[in-house]
């Protein structure tokens, strides 16, 4: 399911030029990536996560670094991906300003995060699986407030109109609203400098 949701996201945002995948962890984008774009770099602060990436991509240059301190000049992409990350930066207006830097004039940025339905019996459905095996689940595997920060990290995001705002603020001139992914479990934006 997830991979399906990362083949979509690639299509919507249409990435072109030098790519930058923030956050790549193992590597999940670089398969929709890898050979479809002509310069790709993968992005995580993770340096166990990069190792497999390095793997299973041996081709690709893969930079450990931070996504609020990126380590490029301005201007050097024409594409920024991030995908299932950006609500676990510190602090979001920051790392969206950093991608701008990076992004040549006219380049454009993509996210694709987690979320809530907006309302209806869908919404009180995924709730109830949160609260009710999702987080439970997770406490099992992980600490506490490794669960307490995903599940708020979700619930917290800013979604919809006010992601569209903070992504202004940051001096992106045109944002796009994808289509809703499983019934508003996974939401994307495009935007451009």
């Amino acid at each position: 399911m997830i991979s399906k949701w990362q083949e979509r996201f690639v299509d919507f945002v249409e990435p072109e030029g030098r790519v930058l995948d923030i956050a790549c962890g193992t590597g999940a984008l670089e398969k929709f990536l890898y050979g479809n774009v002509p310069f790709l770099v993968g992005l995580d602060y993770s340096i166990s996560m990069l190792k497999v990436a390095r793997r299973k991509f041996p081709e690709v240059p893969f930079v450990c670094g931070d996504a609020l301190k990126l380590p490029f000049k301005s201007g050097s992409f024409d594409t920024v991906l991030v995908s299932f990350s950006l609500r676990h930066f510190d602090d979001i207006e920051d790392s969206l300003r950093e991608i701008y830097r990076v992004l040549k004039r006219g380049g454009k940025a993509g996210v694709m995060e987690l979320a809530f339905p907006e309302r209806g019996v869908w919404r009180g459905v995924v709730e109830k699986f949160f609260k009710w095996f999702a987080v439970p689940f997770a406490r099992l595997r992980s600490k506490e407030d490794v669960v307490r920060h995903l599940y708020g990290s979700v619930v917290d995001f800013p979604h919809g109109e006010r992601f569209k705002e903070i992504v202004k603020k940051s001096g992106f001139s045109e944002v796009v609203v994808g289509g809703d992914f499983s019934r508003g479990l996974v939401k994307v934006y495009r935007f451009v400098k």
